[in-house]
């Protein structure tokens, strides 16, 4: 929340709500953002198989044009998404376990 003249914290209004999204891009950036990143999830469940099998235990960062980044550590696979200069919205990243743990509902 944004802060008064005394320090304290007041409710966002429509100004500030405008800000953020300027700061961000703007509306058409933010929904550009969505779409990357809805197509990036969609590519990483239809080749989880395949990506399991070329990368079994390792960290994948998936885009909506294929894998991005490979590594054995989550801060390896981050750093070289943000090498290539893509957004946080731009992406898919999961570690593919061969011996996922076993979860009991």
């Amino acid at each position: 929340m944004p802060e008064t003249a005394s320090g304290g914290r007041r409710p966002m209004d429509d100004a500030d709500v405008q800000a953020i999204i300027d700061r961000l891009g703007g509306v058409e950036a933010l929904r550009d953002g969505r779409e990357d990143f809805h197509e990036a999830v969609l590519r990483m469940n239809r080749e989880r198989g395949a990506l399991m099998e070329m990368y079994p235990d390792q960290w994948v960062a998936v885009g909506r044009n294929g894998v991005i980044a490979v590594a054995g550590t989550l801060e390896d696979v981050l750093s070289m998404v943000e090498s290539a200069g893509l957004g946080e919205s731009e992406f898919e990243v999961e570690f593919l376990d061969t011996d996922p743990a076993d979860l009991l509902l």
